[in-house]
């Protein structure tokens, strides 16, 4: 029985690493290229998307705030409403 497990276990080692090569292969062979530097003009376009990009999150955020103080407002008045006040 000992004769047949160290076969079995170096059939798995070898399944192993032809696995492992063949990991490696396909990981070398999809590794994006460098890109070029960007110009000026493209840093440029990128900052004011960047910047649009926070504006928009930010008026957004603003937006959703109001709604909610605007929400507890509302449930406030509510509750002075009918306690009496």
């Amino acid at each position: 029985m000992g004769l047949f497990r160290y076969i079995t276990e170096g059939f798995g080692w070898e399944l192993g690493r032809q696995g492992a090569r063949a990991a490696i292969q396909e990981v070398k062979e999809n590794l994006p290229e460098e890109q070029p530097p960007l110009s000026e003009k493209e840093k440029q376009k990128l900052l004011a998307d960047e910047a649009k990009r926070v504006a928009a999150e930010r008026k957004a955020h603003e937006a959703a705030v109001a709604k909610k103080r605007a929400a507890v407002e509302d449930q406030l008045a509510a509750l002075k409403k009918k306690a009496g006040k």
